[in-house]
């Protein structure tokens, strides 16, 4: 899932379109939701990556991100506390390592971690 951000050759590009189709595709084919909180942590990590080596983006950029990240939380909700046991500790470190991105990017991770350790604590 880093392809899109990362090729194997050439120069950095984005194709933020390409990558998000291929979540959708792969959690229509075969259901697995595990497997595309997966993607969609790994296609966040990636994006965060991507413009802590390359500086700010764009508005595009940053609310596909932040699209992925709305999905990746309702599934990991609807999964209950084994996915967020999974995942917490990478979200956590997603949220420090964007927590200084601008275009309001930073802010949003932050929050969304912040509401997930909140509901799961709860339980």
């Amino acid at each position: 899932m880093i392809e899109p951000f990362y090729p194997a050759r050439g120069e950095a590009t984005l194709k933020l379109g390409e990558a998000r189709k291929a979540i959708c595709e792969y959690r229509k084919a075969t259901g697995n939701i595990p497997g595309t909180i997966e993607l969609l942590l790994t296609y966040s990590e990636a994006g965060a990556e991507f413009t802590n080596d390359f500086g700010d983006i764009d508005e595009r950029f940053y609310v596909s991100l932040c699209s992925a990240l709305n999905e990746l939380a309702d599934l990991i909700m609807s999964e209950g506390e084994e996915a967020w046991a999974v995942v917490s500790g990478r979200m956590e470190k997603l949220a420090t390592r964007t927590a200084r991105i601008w275009w309001g990017y930073g802010d949003h991770v932050g929050e969304v971690f912040a509401e997930l350790c909140s509901h799961f604590s709860s339980h």
